[in-house]
């Protein structure tokens, strides 16, 4: 579901409007194959416009500003967001296509995980280091660090995709939270080593991203 409080602040920061985000967003998932996580990709005119409304009725609520509420036609978009660093377009023709545009920095950084060790990482500093089985403790770490990197790049953020690792993230905390425990010395231990969370990280998103799902459900929890 979207934040649309988050996706706001963002629009504002950026000076672009929900339009031009479309758009930029649109080319950038297409070029990439990443991930779809904020809007589905759609050429559909009816589908974006229903969500433009549905997000200015938002906006309005709230007392937001919409930044560059005049739109204009497309080729006066392309330009826009050309003259202000978001894209470099390749051509001059009037038709222009996807493999004409670049995004540049300005826009694709905050959606692509640039140092896949150091996001791993991350996730290391929260997962718990030993898992308790039979009152004896054993390393999560199970596998080489480099095969788990490279399993997490490929399992987790379809190559480099920040979105999939702020869901990864979001997801594993609470799952810890709720499945992990302390062991006969006091360490925090997992229920699972971390080859073995990422094969079932799946199963585990499906139980919390399910709308249903509360603390009675009964939702598999990999042991």
């Amino acid at each position: 579901m979207v934040n649309l409080k988050k996706l706001t602040n963002y629009l504002y920061e950026k000076n672009l409007n929900i339009e031009e985000f479309w758009l930029l967003y649109n080319i950038m998932i297409q070029q990439l194959n990443i991930s779809d996580g904020i809007y589905k990709v759609s050429n559909n005119e009816i589908e974006l416009n229903s969500i433009s409304q549905i997000f200015r009725i938002y906006i309005e609520k709230n007392n937001f500003v919409i930044i560059n509420k005049d739109i204009g036609t497309r080729s006066e978009q392309i330009l826009s967001l050309e003259n202000r660093g978001f894209i470099e377009v390749f051509t001059r023709e009037k038709e222009i296509k996807i493999t004409d545009i670049k995004i540049m920095p300005l826009f694709i950084d905050d959606f692509l995980v640039n140092d896949i060790e150091k996001a791993f990482n991350e996730f290391l500093e929260l997962y718990p280091k030993v898992v308790s089985v039979n009152g004896k403790s054993y390393p999560t770490m199970d596998k080489s660090k480099s095969e788990l990197v490279k399993r997490f790049s490929i399992e987790i953020l379809n190559g480099c995709d920040a979105i999939l690792f702020q869901r990864f993230m979001l997801i594993t905390e609470m799952y810890i939270n709720e499945h992990s425990f302390n062991d006969s010395s006091g360490r925090q231990s997992a229920l699972c080593k971390i080859s073995k969370y990422l094969d079932e990280f799946d199963g585990v998103a499906a139980i919390y991203e399910n709308e249903n799902f509360n603390s009675s459900s009964t939702g598999r929890i990999i042991k």
